[in-house]
């Protein structure tokens, strides 16, 4: 059969059926008397597990649908396929019985025998699928861990939480991972989810059926490293003594305030910001071969040049000239 062919004998079986039954349709107690069924799919051969098709050329399945009424009462009916049941769907040029699945969108017309449908013809659809949400933020956790840095596992599934501002309201995203998601860094070849990393910013693809997305496909962006900071000013303070001539310890980690001019306030103010140095900070004297950390002592000039944090700079390079005599 034709869909075309299909689609007006259905129409005609229709106009047929209602003209008999108008009003029997959707009654909420009582067997159905009415040869025509309309719904959703919610059962095929018994089993309601969605997805769930029509087996050879004769089966049964079970549309439901809602009236009317505030709240809406549901009614089920149960419907016959018999080898002469003719299926119409127009995304498929040839449909069976195969084809029809819980989920669908059913109206089958027939005899009615008891309350069950013995349907002539089917014309049914697929629901639409849902379209994939596609979220982008900041990653803040994964897989439970807070830790800046914290990346996940390749070829493991496993969680991350992205920040995601919509309207001025930041929330936050949960997303899951397995080993089919794909993963996508411009500049790594192969990315997986090891390089999904705390602070790294991600856009996640995928359904959303319970608030949480199941991503599809992950693109992955690394921020650029911040630019460093250089200052230029007076040593007051090392590893918190204010004592002239107080210095640090070679080949220790440690902190020392710096004392400048800041010019881009107005007017320009004196800012005192402390300096944390490790054992990867180099440290320079003109003075001196081989300056370390020993070298920075109160009263000293310096320049730092490094990374700016919240109160505070991690030094990458340190150049210190102690005062003249």
């Amino acid at each position: 059969m034709t869909y075309r062919n299909g689609v007006a004998r259905i129409a005609a079986l229709t106009i047929g059926a209602l003209a008999l039954t108008s009003g029997v349709a959707g009654a909420s107690s009582g067997p159905s008397t009415s040869p025509v069924a309309h719904g959703t799919v919610t059962a095929v051969g018994g089993v309601t597990t969605p997805g769930t098709c029509g087996v050879g050329t004769s089966g049964e399945f079970t549309v439901t649908s809602a009236n009317g009424a505030t709240p809406p009462v549901l009614t089920s009916v149960n419907v016959e396929v018999t080898p002469t049941t003719a299926f119409v769907n127009h995304k498929l040029s040839s449909p069976t019985f195969a084809n029809l699945c819980v989920g669908d969108s059913a109206t089958a017309i027939g005899s009615n025998t008891a309350g069950v449908v013995t349907a002539s013809a089917i014309d049914f659809k697929a629901p639409h699928a849902a379209k994939p949400e596609h979220d982008g933020g900041k990653v803040t956790e994964v897989n439970g861990s807070l830790i800046t840095g914290t990346c996940g596992v390749a070829g493991a599934s496993g969680e991350f939480t992205i920040n995601v501002t919509n309207g001025g309201t930041t929330v936050a995203k949960h997303v899951a991972v397995t080993k089919d998601t794909l993963f996508y860094e411009p500049k790594v070849s192969g990315a997986t989810f090891a390089d999904v990393c705390v602070g790294y910013f991600a856009e996640a693809v995928g359904p959303n059926p319970d608030g949480t997305v199941a991503a599809g496909l992950v693109i992955i962006h690394v921020p650029k490293p911040p630019k460093p900071l250089k200052v230029n000013g007076n040593v007051t303070a090392v590893n918190g003594s204010t004592a002239s001539g107080a210095c640090g310890q070679a080949s220790t980690a440690g902190a020392f305030s710096v004392t400048y001019t800041d010019n881009n306030t107005v007017p320009p103010s004196l800012v005192t910001r402390t300096v944390n140095v490790s054992t990867a900070t180099s440290f320079f004297d003109k003075a001196v071969a081989g300056a370390t950390f020993a070298n920075v002592c109160v009263g000293d000039k310096a320049v730092v040049i490094g990374n700016d944090t919240t109160g505070s700079i991690d030094a990458l390079a340190v150049a210190v000239t102690a005062p003249k005599a």
